[in-house]
């Protein structure tokens, strides 16, 4: 009897279908993880045709399901490694143990299904501008913490957000990525060929930057900066393949400017150089 409660009767906590499909399937995955010590999306969802795709799907389902806490409390309780079973991809989910870790390193060649090549490849997506519309569009804290963090990004070098680099054994990330990758370099000597690889790949991106000249000239001061940071760090061979690797692709007044630059402000460094600069 509850009739000296404040609550004459007990009724349970309406909730809309597709919220209750929403946690119940949270709840079956979960139990699934528990039985099993991990699993792929593909075992999950077997008849998707496209697994990491099926998660996604399910994990926004889950996610508009939950209020933030229980949200919070399922995206921590799980691990995701992004796998490849064959050509197609899939991912592995296992119950996280122990401490909060960062993620692995988001391959470019999973998220959009570009095939590995052992060259290095370069592609391109037009739809940046429509990345972090869609951020401020869900209004979410999550989405709005991230793009505040990057709207400088969005707003000088948009399409570097959208051009991606990768083949060989490296994984492919954008240009983006791999700008503030060498801005926020901390490394010394025993990692000066990581640097020139950077560079390397940042140049590349001068293959599908040709129209975007305004990002192309926002480049230059930064690139200059740069390259006053780590040319005295690095070994002459290493700085010819640092600026053979950047100004490759480049249009010529990029190629023009760093050259003068570099003639101007390392001229020691420049006349062991020129003549393999003005041979590449």
């Amino acid at each position: 009897m509850r009739a000296e409660q404040p609550y004459a009767t007990y009724l349970p906590r309406r909730l809309r279908v597709a919220r209750r499909h929403g946690i119940y399937g949270a709840n079956l995955v979960l139990l699934a993880l528990l039985l099993t010590g991990g699993t792929t999306a593909g075992a999950l969802f077997p008849s998707s045709g496209d697994a990491g795709s099926a998660w996604h799907r399910h994990v926004l389902l889950w996610r508009s399901s939950l209020d933030e806490v229980q949200w919070t409390d399922l995206a921590l309780s799980l691990n995701v490694r992004r796998i490849k079973e064959g050509q197609e991809r899939d991912l592995e989910v296992t119950i996280r143990q122990g401490e909060l870790t960062a993620p692995e390193p988001v391959d470019a060649h999973w998220l959009f299904r570009v095939p590995r090549e052992e060259e290095h490849t370069v592609w391109h997506r037009p739809y940046w501008n429509e990345i972090w519309h869609k951020m401020d569009v869900s209004a979410g804290t999550n989405d709005g913490v991230a793009l505040q963090a990057l709207r400088p990004v969005f707003e000088s070098l948009g399409p570097l957000v959208t051009t991606f680099s990768g083949g060989g054994t490296r994984i492919g990330t954008s240009t983006a990525h791999d700008l503030l990758r060498l801005w926020l370099w901390g490394g010394t000597e025993p990692v000066a060929d990581e640097i020139v690889e950077l560079y390397r790949r940042v140049g590349t991106a001068f293959l599908v930057l040709n129209s975007s000249v305004g990002v192309t000239w926002r480049l230059v001061p930064l690139l200059i900066d740069l390259l006053d940071r780590d040319l005295p760090r690095l070994s002459p061979e290493q700085s010819v393949a640092a600026l053979v690797g950047l100004t490759g692709d480049a249009p010529m007044g990029l190629v023009d400017q760093i050259h003068g630059h570099v003639k101007t402000h390392h001229p020691r460094l420049y006349s062991r150089i020129a003549h393999r600069l003005e041979g590449s």
